[in-house]
């Protein structure tokens, strides 16, 4: 795509500069027609022809041999029947208006320009219809840029996709601009008819959707979060963006799962829920307001180990992000969005390491603070039983939605 889009710029530079020589070119003559270069000949002849009966007047008068006066006499013959064949036809021409060499040249040169102008359209329309393409194939559908702006985002995805090609700014006028801009417009708003069906009634993984339409997860999320904001959908992104739910509906992992046995305890203190999206609510009485299903979770001890491998993987993962956005794989949109996700990661992992680490009984310590929970305040307890101060519950839920002990998605922690 961006070889055809070289290509079709570099004909409208070479054109464009073949058209400002035309122009500016003051050598009449290489612009005469056919007929034109034939009576300047015949003139440039009589001419010629003039200089030599100097000549031969010269010679007949000169010398004295007979067969050289013949001979100058008969070519003095010869050129006078020619003047008067000139004469003729000058006093022809003047009756036809003839039009003057310059004025013929400008005809020419008009007409010239003209087909050039023909051809730079075709090419502009061509270049308009590869930039549409490439910005959705490469800019829409890779996530390089966001919606709100189309026109600014286009003009910034031509000016820094292809840098090196010469002139740009002078071939991608205004005008190629507004079609590109409108067609891409009207591809989102055809892409957003379409997504509406799909994410109205039920939870979807955002793959699937990618998948159905032919497209990349990152552009569906774009679209998505563009839906949100203009209030065309009303639903949340949850997953780290790999899964849209519709308000009033559950998630795919809330739908597949059974539905778990919550410990006796837990479920003998209370059965009020505290849920990721919302804020922690308390009554007069300091317990949590909002009811919501408990979530699947497992009491199985993480390793060491692997959650140093694990930290390592995730790493690496930025670093390849960051390399990818370097190289232009990445756009600036989707580079931030994806670094975000891998750094809420990491720093879930870091946090996770060091609970391990200085933790050796989850139900006894709090999770975020590390220090003892035996009879001190309100505490909130993942399905699990692993036990949280109601304020660091309430700030880890803001940016996390796992146990950082066994790692379980926690969609409400039931509270003692």
């Amino acid at each position: 795509m961006a070889d055809n889009i070289q290509v079709c710029i570099n004909q409208i530079h070479d054109l464009s500069l073949e058209k400002t020589h035309v122009i500016n070119d003051k050598n009449f003559r290489r612009y005469l027609p056919k007929k034109h270069k034939f009576l300047r000949s015949v003139y440039q002849a009589w001419i010629c022809l003039f200089i030599l009966s100097l000549l031969l007047v010269f010679a007949y008068f000169y010398f004295t041999d007979m067969w050289i006066r013949a001979l100058a006499y008969n070519g003095l013959l010869a050129i006078l029947i020619y003047s008067v064949f000139i004469l003729l036809l000058s006093l022809g021409l003047y009756a036809g208006s003839y039009t003057v060499p310059i004025a013929v040249t400008n005809e020419v040169k008009a007409k010239i320009i003209l087909r050039i102008n023909k051809r730079l359209d075709v090419l502009k329309e061509s270049l308009q219809r590869l930039f549409t393409k490439a910005v959705i194939a490469d800019g829409l559908h890779k996530g390089k840029f966001g919606l709100n702006d189309i026109k600014k985002s286009v003009n910034d995805f031509i000016q820094t996709g292809f840098p090196n090609v010469q002139y740009i700014k002078e071939i991608v006028t205004d005008e190629i601009i507004k079609l590109v801009e409108k067609e891409v417009a009207d591809y989102v708003a055809e892409m957003s008819n379409a997504l509406k069906a799909k994410l109205k009634d039920s939870a979807v993984k955002i793959q699937r959707v990618a998948e159905k339409e032919g497209t990349s997860p990152e552009f569906i999320v774009i679209m998505i979060k563009w839906m949100l904001d203009k209030g065309t959908i009303d639903g949340a992104l949850i997953e780290f963006d790999t899964e849209y739910v519709p308000s009033g509906a559950a998630s795919t992992a809330t739908t597949q799962a059974a539905q778990p046995a919550i410990p006796a305890p837990a479920m003998q203190q209370s059965q009020a829920g505290i849920a990721v999206d919302a804020p922690i609510i308390l009554d007069q009485q300091g317990k949590p307001t909002t009811i919501i299903v408990q979530s699947p979770g497992s009491s199985a001890l993480p390793s060491i180990d692997a959650v140093k491998i694990r930290l390592e993987d995730k790493k690496n993962e930025i670093e390849a992000a960051k390399v990818a956005f370097e190289r232009g794989d990445l756009g600036f949109d989707a580079y931030v969005s994806k670094s975000g996700i891998l750094e809420s990661q990491l720093a879930f992992l870091k946090h996770r390491l060091l609970l391990l680490e200085k933790v050796q009984d989850p139900k006894k310590y709090c999770m975020v603070c590390f220090q003892s929970v035996a009879g001190g305040g309100t505490l909130v307890k993942c399905p699990n039983d692993h036990a949280f101060h109601l304020d660091h519950a309430q700030e880890w839920l803001s940016k996390h939605e796992h146990c950082p002990w066994c790692e379980q998605k926690i969609t409400a922690f039931p509270s003692s």
